[in-house]
């Protein structure tokens, strides 16, 4: 018998179990299943007064709980767990001994008992034409509307392969918030994901048997689903497929509350990623309009970067050579620390974390660098740090293309190194035009003229980074 891992706190829990094949553990079956049915607080309105309650745990509670917790564990992260530990009184004791047999059933029932358990036992809300609470979730792929419980027990209890024996769980709050307080809500929306319960469970959907029962209870109304497969062989279900089948009842049952939270973490999503670009952009801006001159650290790392980056292959950060990529996630974490950025990375994470608390409560987040979500940050820069390496090396004369720039490059100490020989010719070529005009030119005239000319150079080639960084004019 394997388990899950609970989420503690988590306002959706789900337990999924399995028999083995031949583990009807009869020697345990009549003693406990005679208490399923007769014990204190089977339905909470009739045999937990309400003027006694709130008193203390009877003796018999707490020697009951402390049996069932050496027998099957302590009920970590089961809502009926969290009330009583809260507040140990005679109600909270009662759910939570209710909590921790629904959760073993499979140690103490057999196959067959346990489709009648969940179809019959006080609590469950039965149909009234058929007497039982069973209803289909898929009969090889069909919904059966009529479900013949005799049958289905006979089937289960023959069933050569494992039978999951799973139980979904809400707070009573939430199943009046969104309207899960009746057999019919909660049969709709386990049909709604028979294909998400097919594809986790590794059952073709032609294969496919699940069944449930909704047992409205006390504080913690929950549903009994059993799966198993018409194929014996193919079931199986894993730790990241429990997790994603609670994303979605979660989804199924609090739908509307999900979409909302989506919503507004979708806005802040795509307002960082703007917000991201544009400041990449409003850097990339500043750098071209002081000659790639870098005083800051995010101007040098961005220089750095488009040092760096190969001339060959799409700019995009997943295709990137592994001694480039760690130069863009550390341009991004620094970009991260932005006052602007930071908070709207800071909302989004309480919007993720609000929805991640549906169904899980330990919930943590990667550095924005590393978060997927927003990748398109990091190929925003990768694109800007393009441009700026296209510039650097249109700038460079024919002799220097292949020059492998320094870490500690200068745009300034370039400049020089690219203006001196020019300039000197330059001159030289002023001054034998100026004794060809009898001596009419100045002494400084080829200086002025060759400064002016570069200054006016140097301002065409400004303006054509600007036009491919496409900055404003």
């Amino acid at each position: 018998m394997k388990s899950s891992n609970f989420a503690k706190g988590a306002r959706v829990v789900l337990n999924c179990r399995y028999f083995k094949k031949g583990s009807a553990n009869k020697a345990k079956l009549s003693k406990l299943i005679k208490y399923l049915g007769t014990r204190e607080g089977v339905q909470i309105t009739d045999s937990v007064k309400e003027e006694t309650k709130h008193l203390l745990p009877t003796e018999k509670q707490l020697k009951l709980i402390k049996t069932l917790e050496q027998e099957y564990g302590v009920g970590y992260g089961l809502h009926e767990f969290e009330d009583f530990a809260k507040s140990q009184n005679r109600e909270t004791a009662s759910m939570y001994i209710s909590a921790i047999m629904d959760n073993n059933l499979d140690k103490v029932l057999s196959k067959k008992n346990l489709v009648e358990y969940m179809g019959k036992r006080p609590g469950a809300d039965k149909d009234n034409f058929l007497g039982h609470g069973l209803f289909c979730i898929s009969d090889n792929g069909v919904v059966t509307k009529d479900v013949d419980i005799e049958s289905v027990i006979e089937e289960v209890g023959n069933h050569p392969g494992r039978v999951w024996t799973n139980v979904l769980s809400i707070r009573r709050e939430d199943a009046v918030l969104t309207g899960f307080e009746d057999r019919e809500r909660w049969a709709k929306m386990f049909r709604s994901k028979v294909l998400s319960i097919s594809k986790e469970m590794g059952i073709p959907i032609a294969n496919l048997k699940a069944y449930g029962a909704f047992h409205d209870e006390g504080h913690h109304p929950h549903c009994h689903f059993i799966v198993y497969s018409g194929n014996p062989g193919q079931e199986c279900l894993y730790k990241d497929g429990i997790e994603r089948l609670k994303s979605e009842f979660a989804h199924g049952i609090f739908t509307q509350l999900m979409l909302d939270i989506e919503i507004d973490k979708s806005l802040v999503r795509d307002d960082l990623r703007k917000t991201a670009k544009d400041e990449i952009i409003k850097l990339s801006e500043t750098l071209a309009s002081k000659g790639f001159a870098v005083t800051t650290e995010l101007e040098m790392r961005l220089v750095n970067l488009a040092k760096k980056l190969p001339l060959k292959g799409k700019k995009v950060f997943q295709l990137l050579p592994s001694d480039v990529k760690p130069d863009v996630i550390e341009l991004v974490d620094l970009l991260a620390k932005e006052p602007e950025i930071a908070d709207l990375y800071e909302k989004w994470k309480a919007h993720q974390a609000e929805l991640s608390r549906f169904y899980k409560e330990d919930v943590s987040f990667p550095k924005l660098s590393e978060n997927d979500t927003f990748r398109p940050v990091l190929n925003a820069v990768v694109k800007e740090a393009w441009l700026i390496r296209q510039w650097l090396d249109s700038s460079l004369d024919s002799n220097q293309t292949s020059r492998r720039f320094h870490s500690d490059f200068d745009v300034k100490v370039y400049r020089s190194e690219v203006e001196r020989p020019v300039k000197k010719a330059y001159s030289n070529i002023l001054n034998e035009l100026s004794q060809c005009f009898s001596g009419n030119m100045s002494a400084n005239a080829p200086t002025e003229h060759f400064d002016s000319t570069m200054d006016k150079k140097y301002q065409e080639e400004q303006n054509a980074l600007k036009r491919r960084l496409g900055l404003k004019m």
